[in-house]
Order: C-alpha cells, then structure tokens, then sequence
C-alpha cells in the first residue's frame, strides 16, 4: 500500500503503483495509475484518485445471480 498511490524506490530504478483507494476501507489512500507515451518521450505521467463511495447492495449480491 502506497499513501499516495505511486512511490519511487531503489534510487529511481522502481516505481510501485498501488490502485486501491482507500485500502481495505480504512487505510485512507490514494490510487494511482502511470500513463507512458511514446509521443512524450515515455516519461510517466501519474494520475491520482481517491475512493469514492461504495453502491447500496450487499457484499456478493452480484456473484448470487451467476449461480441461477
């Protein structure tokens, strides 16, 4: 888990994205995603999200109907 959803390591070599907002809930997190374009030189271009609200049905409420 990355607090901001992306952090450099091992002296720039290694970049970890984490896309999971608000982890498990309860960490409070960013996502991220990188974008690399060959037009831009394949410098990465980072997008941060936050977590937005989770919809009105119960967990695996979805998974019950594919059992029919």
């Amino acid at each position: 888990m990355r607090d901001g959803g992306y952090e450099w390591e091992h002296q720039g070599k290694l970049v970890t994205i984490f896309s999971a907002p608000n982890y498990c809930d309860q960490m409070g997190n960013k996502g991220a995603f990188i974008h690399l374009s060959r037009s831009a030189g394949l410098k990465p271009v980072f997008t941060q999200f936050d977590a937005v609200p989770h919809p009105p049905v119960r967990p695996m409420q979805y998974a019950n109907m594919l059992a029919s």
